[in-house]
């Protein structure tokens, strides 16, 4: 059984240099492997900007009134228990600038998620001010997959997003996933719908 971390890590990792961050740290932009209490410190302000509440409002107060998965270090860290394999994307004075992670999940039908055969991984994406609107989702999503493709390897990869968030679909398309499902949803009490896309054509 893969063991995913499940803790805040005392100091984060550099990846190793098989993964190409060529295009970001040109940026003065790096991803690294684990989130530490001073980057989980920073995630309920990021959390909290516009762009972030309007496509991902579950990650501060989430729709139903309860905390989210960042409203604060603790909840961060509850988060992580699950086991999350964390590669934010930081400047050189570690300011966090992006969230992305990786991890053990299955599409959850309880959730009135879509049943896909062979889905087991998830994915999951941020990038917040200063990052966004310089064509970084793409390296990053690049970055994040190649680090837990050589930690983890990526069998049954899989994400969920919005249908109305194009900026998002897009680069998932070019970095090798394939939309497989779209369902009905509900966001800030409107209806919307919710893509479900794998890495590839998964094997059941």
């Amino acid at each position: 059984m893969t063991l995913y971390p499940t803790e805040l890590a005392g100091t984060f990792e550099l990846l190793p240099n098989c993964v190409d961050q060529t295009e970001l740290n040109a940026k003065g932009l790096y991803v690294v492997q684990g989130l530490t209490h001073s980057l989980a410190e920073q995630l309920p302000v990021r959390s909290q900007e516009p762009a972030v509440l309007d496509f991902t409002p579950n990650d501060y107060i989430r729709e139903d009134g309860k905390l989210g998965r960042f409203f604060d270090v603790n909840a961060a860290a509850k988060w992580i228990s699950k086991g999350r394999f964390a590669l934010p994307l930081i400047t050189a004075d570690e300011t966090l600038i992006g969230m992305a992670w990786m991890g053990p999940e299955k599409p959850d039908p309880d959730k009135k998620e879509p049943k896909i055969l062979g889905a087991i991984t998830t994915f999951a994406i941020r990038l917040y001010e200063g990052a966004t609107g310089d064509h970084n989702c793409l390296p990053y999503t690049n970055a994040v997959l190649d680090a837990h493709r050589e930690a983890y390897e990526n069998d049954g990869v899989w994400l969920e997003a919005w249908g109305d968030n194009p900026k998002a679909l897009k680069p998932y398309g070019h970095a090798g996933f394939v939309e497989v499902a779209r369902i009905k949803g509900k966001r800030h009490g409107k209806q919307k719908e919710r893509v479900y896309m794998t890495l590839g054509e998964l094997n059941a």
